[in-house]
């Protein structure tokens, strides 16, 4: 994989995980919130983004979008 971009907020804003739903365009997600952490890369022809949110100063979990939807969201207990 190639890794174009990372970016980081110094506050990051919590949002409920549970409201995230897989099919989600990317523009949904946005509106509930900016990540913590975001990763972009190219993988088998596809535009891979990772989404790290934060409560805190504890990860509380991870969106990954596929062609600017998203495939699978992870949370921490």
């Amino acid at each position: 994989f190639h890794v174009t971009g990372v970016q980081t907020c110094a506050l990051p804003i919590y949002i409920d995980l549970a409201s995230v739903l897989p099919g989600m365009p990317r523009p949904e997600l946005l509106a509930l919130g900016d990540p913590s952490a975001r990763i972009t890369m190219f993988e088998d022809g596809h535009v891979v983004e990772i989404y790290s949110y934060r409560n805190q100063l504890l990860v509380s979990g991870s969106v990954r979008l596929v062609d600017g939807n998203v495939a699978t969201i992870q949370t921490n207990p």
